[in-house]
């Protein structure tokens, strides 16, 4: 594919940092991404593929808790990582 774009757009709304990182590919088919969000929601181990997504992920819920995360979403337009944590101000 010519003329791939990413984009990273950041937001906040009640305190809470919202980072997306989207591309404008084919996007996922409906059974990888499930799979992909399975793996998110349970932490799966022993699949070596994802591996820093759900590291990603995890790092978040430990450090900030089950309200924060990543999520994924595709379709034929594209794919997109929402990442949300909380804002912090040091």
């Amino acid at each position: 594919m010519n003329n791939g774009i990413v984009s990273i757009k950041t937001s906040v709304e009640n305190d809470v940092l919202a980072i997306e990182i989207s591309d404008n590919g084919c996007g996922i088919n409906k059974d990888r991404l499930e799979e992909l969000k399975k793996q998110l929601r349970e932490a799966t181990v022993g699949s070596q593929s994802n591996v820093g997504l759900r590291n990603v992920n995890q790092r978040i819920k430990l450090l900030f808790g089950q309200d924060y995360g990543c999520d994924i979403s595709s379709d034929e337009s594209g794919t997109c990582v929402l990442l949300k944590m909380p804002k912090i101000i040091e």
